[in-house]
């Protein structure tokens, strides 16, 4: 009964993290940064997705947010994950960044995040939840260091089915 108890809790404490982890924008698109990303893709040719895996279906579709072009990324999956993904190094001094895209939720939704990837617990999130295009921002930023190299990775679906669109991801610098 006790190791239920601390499952069910632990569980919950994971679902309340993935949820509270994002917070939503307007529909609108946010003024210009004030730095470059340290990584931007907006989806509109095939040299967008050079680099990029995974275990799911990660396809260009013919719908964007304002301003997003022409196209964004379809994401879907089964239980393998990432279903998309990509991995890059940091390429600015040490520092915070955030994370910042938007998405639209087709089946389910799904989540957007960036993680260190030898401190696999240290990452942000973005959960896509509304069923039209929302700008989105980790509520939270993740400190890189020069060296460090990230994962960037998509999600959506499961062991119930799940699709969503993504554009104009981009990792900024906050600090």
């Amino acid at each position: 009964m006790l190791i239920q108890i601390r499952q069910s809790a632990h569980f919950l404490l994971l679902v309340t993290f993935l949820v509270c982890s994002c917070k939503k924008e307007s529909t609108t698109a946010p003024e210009a940064a004030q730095s470059t990303p340290l990584y931007f893709n907006s989806f509109e040719s095939s040299a967008d997705t050079v680099g990029w895996q995974g275990f799911g279906t990660h396809t260009f579709y013919a719908e964007a947010p304002r301003g997003g072009g022409k196209q964004s990324l379809y994401v879907s999956g089964g239980c393998l994950i990432p279903h998309a993904y990509i991995c890059f190094q940091n390429r600015v001094p040490s520092s915070y960044v955030k994370l910042h895209c938007w998405g639209k939720r087709l089946t389910g939704g799904g989540n957007v995040s960036l993680t260190i990837m030898h401190h696999p617990l240290k990452s942000v999130y973005c959960q896509i939840t509304d069923s039209v295009w929302t700008y989105y921002e980790s509520a939270d930023s993740l400190f890189c260091a020069s060296d460090d190299s990230l994962s960037l990775e998509l999600d959506s679906g499961g062991i119930v089915a799940g699709s969503m669109l993504v554009d104009m991801i981009e990792v900024i610098k906050v600090n």
